[in-house]
């Protein structure tokens, strides 16, 4: 028996399937429009859908990829160009897991070259079952040739500005100890400001190469125990002929923590450039502490009674070559570069940097570490101590 259908359900029937088309061909247009590559695969891996980034960055087309086994189109490898078993693919992690994975690795494209990329896969579940996955990957490759610059960069500036910075102080000390005959006065006050600007070009380059190796977003922090008492008493006296020539008491106490869990390079270097500021900015006569005591975290003071930050400067202060006018008056041979670098490394420690001040009072600036410590960090950079 024919069954009577009315004129308005088929129009709305009719409606709701052109709703259905517009959302359909809406989704499809902004899964192309993705502005990384997407894989999305069913549950036994194999590829039902990406998008053009996909095919631009492995060289497959759509058509190529779709319904094919994923593992077949994707080829993962290790840097050194070894093939990655498929057990220890992030997409296999990830249906294992039932949670999302992050890697990095490098893909084959469909010409056998590698291509570095970061990859998020997460699995789709149904009725607490994956039934496909998602994975997301990113291209690196001009991020590692950035790196690869820098990396060069930091080699080149390491040896080749450093090698005759080292020729000019050993010939100079030479001179200043009489090896070519002995010197009149003159000729010896000259020889010290030729030692004083080597050793200044020498810290400069120490700075740079430092601030260059933190930007490149790839330090190493080696967690060792620490002695505090044993690094700061250590950081004091490297720094004990600076303050005595400048004419500023230095003292250290600790509130009875005896250790901390932390790169010991990383966190002589946020400790030192407190201290060496300290002591540039406060006049003659002034007292420099450092200090530290514990609470819920392991917390580094370094308070002066020097000149202080000007309000209309303190927004500015771990900013990047910025100095502030009472700095720049006060010591022409700052660079702006201690206080960025400090806080660039104490990110890294999972640290904490502030400061207090007061114009013509001094200043006091804290750097705190978790009672637990840092955590390690693998990399191909790491920080250097100046000689």
């Amino acid at each position: 028996m024919p069954v009577n259908t009315d004129k308005s359900t088929i129009s709305k029937l009719k409606k709701e399937l052109s709703i259905a088309h517009r959302d359909l061909k809406k989704a499809s247009t902004l899964f192309s429009s993705i502005g990384e590559a997407v894989i999305v695969t069913d549950e036994y891996g194999r590829i039902e859908r990406v998008n053009s980034l996909t095919e631009k960055i492995l060289g497959y087309s759509s058509n190529e990829m779709i319904g094919q086994r994923f593992f077949n189109i994707v080829k993962a490898v290790n840097e050194d160009g070894t093939l990655i078993p498929e057990i220890d693919r992030p997409i296999t992690k990830a249906f294992l897991k039932g949670s999302a994975v992050f890697e990095r690795l490098y893909y084959l494209t469909k010409y056998n070259s590698m291509v570095p990329v970061d990859t998020n896969v997460s699995p789709i579940i149904f009725n607490n079952k994956p039934s496909g996955a998602i994975e997301v990957f990113r291209d690196l490759t001009d991020e590692y040739i950035k790196e690869k610059i820098q990396s060069e960069f930091i080699s080149l500036a390491s040896h080749q500005l450093r090698t005759p910075l080292s020729s000019i102080n050993t010939y100079s000390q030479m001179l200043s100890q009489g090896y070519a005959g002995k010197l009149t006065s003159k000729q010896l006050s000259f020889v010290s400001v030729i030692e004083k600007a080597t050793s200044r070009m020498n810290d400069l380059i120490h700075t740079l190469l430092n601030v260059t190796r933190i930007e490149a977003g790839n330090i190493t922090v080696n967690v060792k125990s620490i002695d505090i008492d044993n690094l700061c008493d250590e950081i004091v006296g490297s720094l004990e002929y600076l303050a005595l020539e400048r004419g500023i008491s230095i003292k250290y106490t600790n509130d009875s923590i005896t250790s901390v869990e932390s790169d010991p390079v990383l966190l002589r270097e946020v400790l030192s450039n407190f201290l060496t500021n300290a002591i540039k900015y406060t006049p003659r006569g002034g007292r420099v502490t450092l200090r530290v005591e514990a609470n819920d975290r392991v917390v580094f003071s370094v308070k002066d009674n020097g000149y202080g930050i000007p309000e209309q400067s303190k927004n500015y202060v771990f900013s990047k070559f910025y100095r502030a006018n009472n700095a720049v008056k006060n010591d022409v041979t700052g660079t702006g570069i201690g206080l960025y670098l400090a806080k660039e490394i104490a990110e890294r420690l999972e640290g904490d940097i502030w400061f207090k001040s007061e114009i013509n009072k001094g200043s006091t600036f804290y750097f705190s570490l978790p009672l637990i410590g840092s955590a390690e960090k693998q990399g191909k950079f790491t920080l250097e101590i100046p000689n």
